[in-house]
């Protein structure tokens, strides 16, 4: 009886992981939606929930080690609660029915959702086996998004975005989206919005499938005309985000193509100097330090080379794409003056140039909170109490902001990680935030020169993700999106797992 009790309570954890890592596409999962009252519900939070209650915390009791790099994220967390709980201290009030008690609790339980992902991810996958496992549903759950992805793009050729009665019906089961995204020509998937579409891409699903590309791994034996099925996903990954058309999106998938290609252009650019500097009876020292201009040279070519290669996507892209035309439009001389002040007034001025005028207000309007509260910010949530005296004066004249504040009653964010953690938490959450990503960076570089095939693969994989998140940072500011925080619970138990092989 009790090893029928075992197995069913083992089937049942592996059965919720499955869940999870297959649920992950799902960012604003209908039923959950309804019920928190918040476009962030992803559907994997309800299994992960789960296992944390009814195996993590059972198993910490045990024992069970986490990994060493929660260490500054736990520091973060209790300043995240200190400036929540310091801003009763000021003399700020609320305003419109809410109250910094609400507001705070509100962003400290999607702090925590995060923060769970990472914790039971990084427990779970502390042996290979489980590693392996975790990557096959993901890539399994990948390709279902990226098969409606492509439902999806056949609707837009086809009808230019309205989807038959039949198939909305099934969107509305899977994912809450607004109505201007539902008849939009913006690729979306099973996410919120595009630049969310475009998240969950960057941040977790092209980074695994780039690096097991680039490594030639897989953990499928399943080949089509010799492509594994990481490489047909990311074929399909790429396609897709670039239908998405994110701008800020594309700026972080430059950043993973640009770092890979300096890998590939320093190891390739030694090969090449080696062939053609043939030993002779001149000094080592020549022979190396000839091989190593000739490496540097080699090296600037190809990475002009990529330049060329993505200016001229972007070019051929600006040709159907307004925002990205806006690239290429010449400024007049009598504006470069504006350019040359290098202020708020200049960063406005860009934006309004580009189309993005609205996210730039966002950002200054996080800076000056920070100016104003620097050590420990405003509290987590609290950024929208703060924003009709610290928007700068430009905003007010933006119909999205004014909808906001005025016709829609939406409290005012900063759409920013960085920005949002900056003006919530002041310098202190900052820099512990900071030491986190610090961290990871470390165990993926350990994890990079490791000989084990998947390991290596993990720390690659995590390393193209922290690039892109630099980039994404600026983009998103929710806590409750799990691609980051899965991505490094990933990260941190295939390092644990390594140090024990």
């Amino acid at each position: 009886m009790n090893q029928r009790i075992t197995l069913f309570y083992a089937s049942l954890i592996e059965t919720l992981m499955v869940i999870a890592w297959i649920g992950l596409p799902f960012t604003s999962f209908p039923i959950l939606g309804w019920f928190t009252n918040s476009q962030a519900a992803p559907l994997s939070a309800i299994p992960i929930g789960i296992v944390l209650t009814i195996w993590l915390l059972p198993q910490l009791f045990r024992g069970r080690q986490l990994p060493i790099e929660i260490v500054p994220l736990l520091g973060f967390i209790l300043v995240s609660i200190a400036s929540s709980a310091a801003i009763f201290f000021t003399d700020v009030l609320p305003y419109e029915g809410r109250s910094f008690a609400g507001q705070s609790s509100r962003a400290l339980v999607t702090l925590c959702i995060g923060v769970t992902f990472y914790i039971v991810i990084a427990a779970w996958t502390q042996t290979g086996r489980a590693i392996s496992r975790a990557l096959q549903f993901i890539h399994i759950g990948g390709a279902l998004m990226l098969l409606w992805g492509l439902i999806q793009i056949i609707i837009i050729a086809t009808t230019g975005g309205g989807f038959p009665a039949v198939l909305d019906r099934i969107r509305t089961w899977l994912v809450i989206q607004p109505y201007g995204v539902q008849i939009g020509n913006r690729l979306s998937g099973l996410a919120y919005e595009p630049s969310w579409f475009a998240h969950q891409l960057n941040i977790l699903f092209i980074p695994i499938w780039l690096a097991a590309t680039y490594l030639r791994q897989s953990v499928f034996r399943f080949r089509l005309l010799r492509l594994s099925f990481e490489n047909i996903l990311l074929i399909l990954g790429l396609v897709e985000f670039v239908l998405s058309r994110p701008r800020v999106g594309f700026a972080a998938l430059l950043l993973m193509m640009g770092y890979l290609f300096i890998m590939i252009t320093f190891s390739t650019s030694k090969k090449i100097s080696q062939n053609i500097i043939k030993p002779s009876k001149s000094p080592a020292t020549h022979q190396k330090a000839k091989s190593a201009i000739l490496s540097i040279l080699i090296s600037l070519i190809f990475i002009m080379l990529f330049t060329g290669i993505i200016t001229g996507i972007a070019y051929v892209g600006s040709k159907t794409d307004a925002r990205l035309e806006l690239l290429f439009t010449p400024i007049p001389e009598d504006e470069l003056l504006t350019l040359k002040a290098m202020d708020e007034n200049t960063l406005m001025y860009i934006g309004a140039r580009l189309s993005f005028l609205e996210r730039t207000i966002y950002w200054i309007l996080g800076w000056h909170i920070f100016n104003d509260y620097p050590l420990l910010g405003v509290g987590l949530g609290n950024t929208g109490f703060f924003a009709y005296s610290h928007i700068p004066a430009t905003g007010w004249m933006t119909t999205e902001i004014r909808d906001l504040a005025y016709r829609l009653g939406f409290m005012i964010n900063t759409k920013s990680y960085w920005l949002r953690i900056l003006a919530e938490t002041g310098i202190v959450g900052f820099s512990f935030f900071l030491a986190w990503m610090i961290g990871l960076w470390r165990s993926a570089s350990y994890l990079v020169k490791n000989h084990q095939n998947l390991f290596l693969l993990i720390g690659l994989a995590a390393q193209f993700s922290l690039l892109a998140f630099i980039f994404e940072g600026f983009s998103l500011d929710s806590f409750a999106l799990p691609y980051l925080w899965v991505s490094a619970g990933l990260l941190c138990g295939a390092r644990m797992a390594a140090c024990k092989e």
